[in-house]
């Protein structure tokens, strides 16, 4: 389990995570259960950065990256927490340090590499009988990834772009990776004679991935917190962030910027895996919740047949009722009934109390 959370009100920002971080490569991954996530992020002013997930960007460590920006920063603030996340953002991608054209294309083949034995052993999963890689009738792998493909490429669309990428043509894209791509593709699939259809449904489809925020887990998230010159309190800021690839860093936003204010008194922020803290703030696990929708659903499609059985033939027109009754509507008026019950009966009094707490009290509850 990894997590960190802010926790906010009035008075103060506290932050908090666990030690363990993950540092990866694409193939290999090791878990370092001593790590620090938290740094301040200015030698002169109230702003610090959490991290979680990949402990690494562009194969240098978060924590090198960090050290070397709050000693460019020296004395310089902002006037805002935001101000604070762009103008890191503007480092990373003026600093060639991090993201030559080497370590560029090598981070892109990673991606690559990971999509494709993602996608292979679903594949493989789901059609016992199918070996893709390699395969000796691979017209049948074939059909089956692109399939894959396709729907990897749908559900990347309807994610949001990132920030960088909005105005990446598919022509960049082509031209930017060409070194790569075709070497990455011959390895892969050692030697099979693979369909343009098929290389044109992998491109396409890496590059729909690559312009939306899609990350394959190989990302890192950054959590600034602090105030800016003219934050009267403190605020807390997200974004996920993946790698570089030319003179663009694939990032996104993960939320809108946390401000307390007059209205928003204060703040509970979990990042990464949340499902426990989850439990403590809406007084249920997720999972079990979703039990209990599940239930519910087969409670009612039982106490329908049930009654179907006993009208019989006896009233048509009631049956056609029954069986035309919107169950997806029910379904949402009761889930939207338990969010509205945990809002009012559990997190809101949870809220409460935190806006009551000292600084000292703050960083015991994170």
């Amino acid at each position: 389990m990894t997590a960190v959370i802010g926790i906010l009100n009035k008075r103060a920002v506290a932050i908090a995570a666990d030690s363990a971080v993950t540092i990866s490569n694409g193939s290999t991954s090791k878990i370092l259960n001593k790590a620090n996530k938290i740094f301040t992020l200015s030698k002169r002013h109230p702003v610090g950065i959490m991290i979680y997930n990949n402990a690494s960007f562009m194969e240098t460590p978060w924590e090198v990256i960090i050290k070397i920006y709050r000693q460019k920063l020296e004395n310089k603030s902002f006037e805002t927490l935001d101000d604070y996340r762009k103008d890191f953002i503007k480092f990373l991608r003026e600093n060639n340090y991090f993201s030559d054209e080497k370590v560029n294309l090598k981070s892109f083949a990673i991606y690559v590499q990971t999509l494709l034995s993602t996608i292979s052993e679903q594949v493989i999963n789901e059609n016992s009988n199918v070996r893709p890689h390699p395969l000796e009738d691979f017209s049948i792998a074939t059909t089956l990834l692109i399939k894959k493909l396709e729907e990897y490429k749908g559900a990347a669309a309807t994610k949001g772009y990132c920030e960088e990428f909005k105005d990446y043509t598919y022509e960049d894209f082509l031209s930017e990776t060409e070194k790569v791509r075709e070497q990455l593709y011959e390895n892969y699939f050692e030697g099979q004679i693979i369909s343009k259809e098929l290389i044109e449904k992998l491109n396409s489809t890496i590059y729909e991935m690559m312009v939306h925020s899609e990350y394959l887990k190989l990302f890192t998230g950054l959590v600034f917190v602090g105030y800016g010159e003219n934050d009267l309190y403190p605020c807390l800021s997200s974004m996920i962030i993946g790698f570089a690839l030319g003179s663009r860093v694939r990032y996104h936003l993960d939320n809108e910027c946390v401000k307390i204010s007059n209205d928003d008194y204060s703040a509970i922020c979990p990042f990464a895996q949340t499902d426990v803290i989850d439990t403590i703030l809406q007084g249920a696990a997720p999972e079990l919740e979703q039990i209990y929708v599940d239930a519910f659903r087969e409670s009612v499609i039982e106490f329908q047949s049930i009654i179907l059985n006993n009208i019989g033939n006896s009233n048509l027109l009631l049956t056609q009722q029954i069986q035309s009754f919107d169950l997806n509507q029910l379904l949402h008026k009761v889930v939207k009934m338990v969010e509205v019950h945990k809002h009012e009966h559990l997190i809101m009094p949870l809220l409460n109390a935190v806006n009551t707490l000292s600084k000292e009290d703050l960083g015991e509850m994170a």
